[in-house]
């Protein structure tokens, strides 16, 4: 029963920060930045879409995928 609770736990755990951080986010004044950060970060998006779509999620698991791939020995 310990084992269950403290999955629980966790699970409720997580679903209250990530329910705070939508709460947070969603009540946050846009008003204030920077005018131009949306400019630079358009500039940005079309330097990427001639080179192909920008996915850092992606990149990041290929970059960790052909790390362990040189770790593991070869077969």
């Amino acid at each position: 029963m310990k084992k269950s609770s403290f999955r629980f736990f966790l699970l409720s755990s997580l679903m209250v920060i990530s329910l705070a951080s939508y709460v947070y986010l969603s009540t946050r004044d846009t008003n204030h930045l920077v005018p131009g950060a949306a400019e630079h970060d358009a500039v940005l998006m079309q330097e990427k879409d001639a080179e192909g779509y920008l996915f850092p999620d992606i990149e990041t698991i290929k970059k960790v995928v052909s790390a362990v791939r040189q770790l593991l020995p070869a077969s």
